[in-house]
């Protein structure tokens, strides 16, 4: 930072976000005495805070998030005691730990303290009650594995709580909100698996505020469903996942949900009971009932953009008219259910999907032959049904392809090698749109993939009745990952461009009936790590070179009778 800076004895206000500098906090700030805003955030600052920061009697706002700060903040709290003006805090993302001060309580004047990422532990202090203007408090992120004091309920001006990733014990009472009127979000998660943290409230409790987002996940607020959440009219995102909620919806929760929500998730409960068959909802929403015991047939509903249903026990057929009532369906997950039935043609008309997974059902028939309208394709998994018929030809954007597990037949298309998924990245913010989980076989076991599904690139047809030679053509799939035709018909030789797929880990193609000798290429592929050539009908010798060097696992080859060793 230009030295010169520091001579303007009259500098109000101070903005250099992502201006790249390094080193330790300049003290020489400490002499700006009329300075009322500061914001160092992204930048690479480093050691602590100094103390004499305090020294700013004007300072009304000071952010030094996403840098490499650290140590506690006693010292730092303490000199700031001595300013009344100080009115935003942020600290997001540095490395400052320990406990939280009970100095903070001198800070009365804070309307923001955003402490998000970093690694305070233990409770917030008795003295947060002295923040009578606080609208926002984030501790999200951090391993606090205290209480939350029952005080923070006198905080009148409070509008944001936001403690997710964090791991709370005790007990959260009315007490804990009997004068937060003005509350419109609260977030309270946990990352302990021991849901150390009970919610307690009455049936007939009121409360004072009006949310317009709650999230709570992975404490415990069952078995009952909260009532008071009738009350909330400005409620449009509610998230209760795995909070131990069991038993059947109450008859008022429905008509509610349609009206307000756009983001459900009740996800990792025991919720029993059918749901509506059809309902409209106000705006466009995404839901996720994941994990509950949910039963009867699939709900139409419609304004839905997002319709998580898996590992429940729905059943019944994949209604026909999906697309008339679902039209705008972007993900659609309602695997390992039990449904029955075949893959409705409609369902390929739904021109904005973007990842459907039915695996794990007891599905059957043959595929619906023309995806071309599904542009946006980018994940099928249809692993584990009764599947039969031939692969479609249409599949044109799709990264994940989980056929495994079926009855199909035919040969393997050619137009595979036209997945234009397998050859590029997905791109940033069609990522972010991946909620669901997938199962799937790479490196030789079951890996189930959810927030890094965008970076996995995968061919599974293995368990199938497919027939014929491995196309050509799949080895322009230079992004693919891994590639399971084992437990087929296959025959002819193993695609002498196989080398091609750089970026190859896993490759599978046991249990077939291919022959020939191994590629000389496939020694080039460096990031292979798992392969298994056995029970064909390879010849020659085994090719031994660069990364085959370190798969030196017998049973890659076994049962190949033609081989004679390594070359």
């Amino acid at each position: 930072m230009p030295r010169w800076i520091f001579n303007i004895t009259g500098l109000k206000s101070i903005f250099l976000s992502s201006d790249n500098l390094i080193g330790v906090f300049p003290s020489a700030f400490a002499n700006m005495h009329s300075l009322q805003h500061l914001d160092l955030s992204h930048q690479f600052l480093e050691g602590t805070i100094p103390g004499i920061l305090g020294n700013l009697p004007n300072l009304h706002s000071l952010t030094i998030a996403f840098n490499n700060l650290g140590g506690n903040l006693i010292e730092f709290v303490d000199s700031l005691s001595k300013n009344n003006c100080l009115e935003i805090l942020d600290l997001t993302q540095n490395r400052f730990s320990g406990h939280l001060p009970d100095a903070l309580g001198n800070l009365t004047n804070l309307r923001s303290l955003v402490l998000r990422k970093n690694i305070f532990w233990g409770s917030i202090p008795e003295s947060i009650r002295l923040l009578s203007s606080l609208q926002r408090l984030s501790l999200f992120g951090n391993p606090m594995n205290g209480t939350i004091p029952e005080s923070i309920g006198q905080l009148s001006e409070l509008v944001v709580t936001d403690f997710g990733q964090t791991a709370w014990k005790g007990t959260i009472s009315e007490g804990h909100f009997s004068n937060l009127t003005k509350l419109e979000k609260l977030e309270i998660s946990s990352t302990s698996p021991k849901k150390s943290l009970t919610f307690s409230w009455g049936r007939q409790w009121i409360p004072p505020f009006n949310l317009k987002s709650i999230i709570i996940a992975h404490n415990r607020v069952g078995p009952s469903f909260p009532e008071w959440l009738q009350t909330q009219s400005n409620l449009t995102t509610l998230f209760l996942n795995d909070v131990e909620i069991s038993g059947k919806l109450p008859d008022w929760f429905w008509y509610g949900c349609s009206q307000r929500i756009d983001d459900l998730d009740l996800a990792n409960n025991k919720i029993s009971g059918t749901l509506p068959r059809s309902l409209h909802f106000r705006y466009e929403i995404n839901v996720y009932l994941i994990s509950n015991r949910l039963d009867g047939p699939i709900p139409l509903w419609s304004n839905v953009h997002r319709l998580y249903l898996w590992s429940n026990s729905f059943s019944g057929l994949i209604p026909d008219n999906i697309i008339e009532t679902m039209p705008m369906l972007r993900d659609l997950d309602l695997s390992r259910n039990s449904l029955t039935g075949g893959i409705p043609s409609s369902i390929v008309k739904l021109k904005d999907l973007r990842s459907l997974v039915l695996s794990s059902n007891n599905l059957s028939g043959e595929l619906p032959q023309d995806w071309s309208q599904l542009q946006h394709l980018q994940v099928l998994d249809l692993a584990n049904n009764n599947l039969s018929g031939g692969i479609p030809s249409s599949m044109g954007a799709l990264h994940v392809m989980d056929l495994a597990d079926n009855s199909l037949s035919w040969v393997i298309p050619a137009c595979l090698g036209n997945l234009t998924g397998m050859v590029s990245e997905v791109q940033s913010e069609d990522a972010k749109r991946y909620e669901g989980n997938v199962m799937i076989v790479a490196k030789g076991r079951e890996i189930e993939y959810s927030s890094t599904l965008p970076l996995v690139k995968i061919i599974d047809l293995s368990e199938n009745n497919l027939s014929g030679k491995v196309p050509e053509e799949i080895t322009k799939l230079h992004r693919l990952g891994t590639l399971n035709l084992s437990n087929n018909r296959l025959t002819g030789s193993i695609p002498s461009n196989i080398g091609n797929l750089n970026l190859l880990e896993t490759l599978d193609l046991s249990r077939n009936q291919l022959s020939g000798s191994i590629p000389q290429s496939l020694s080039s592929i460096s990031s292979l790590n798992h392969l298994n050539l056995s029970y064909n009908n390879l010849v020659g010798k085994i090719t031994s070179g660069n990364q085959l060097q370190t798969l030196n696992d017998p049973s890659i080859y076994k049962v190949n009778p033609g081989f004679v060793g390594l070359s």
